[in-house]
């Protein structure tokens, strides 16, 4: 049903994103210069990327349906109950976002960024529930 490998290649790349975030070590809003602020929204960017990757793998194996945008995929990942709806409305905030990041760059201030850093734990909890699932598949 899943094509385990590629999802734990999506996952491992996601992972290597998170870890190189943390690295630019960003505690508040006034931490972001220009140099920072690039780096972290660029590290959003390619979490993003790949957690929507990660969410069309599951919903392509699942049979789920065909997804017309990026958001789509979360909306159909919702209404087949694999995600809340609580996290519905988190994972297409953050794929607004990474649309504001890709198309509208210069308008997302300091405090938005670092808001959305921290807003990505909704991308682990993604990731758990993914392997919780295939575990359950698994047997």
């Amino acid at each position: 049903m899943y094509d385990k490998e590629r999802i734990g290649i999506i996952i491992r790349d996601i992972n290597d994103y998170f870890a190189k975030l943390n690295d630019i070590k960003i505690k508040s809003a006034c931490d972001l210069d220009e140099l920072k602020f690039d780096a972290v929204s660029m590290r959003i960017f390619f979490i993003l990327n790949k957690t929507i990757d990660l969410g069309k793998e599951i919903v392509v194996s699942r049979n789920f349906g065909f997804p017309k945008s990026y958001g789509d995929i979360f909306n159909i990942l919702g209404d087949k109950k694999f995600v809340s709806r609580k996290q519905e409305k988190e994972l297409v905030r953050l794929v607004f976002l990474r649309n504001q990041i890709s198309h509208r760059y210069e308008g997302i201030s300091d405090k938005e960024l670092f808001k959305a850093k921290n807003d990505l734990k909704i991308v682990k909890d993604f990731i758990k529930i993914i392997i919780q699932d295939i575990k359950k598949n698994d047997k």
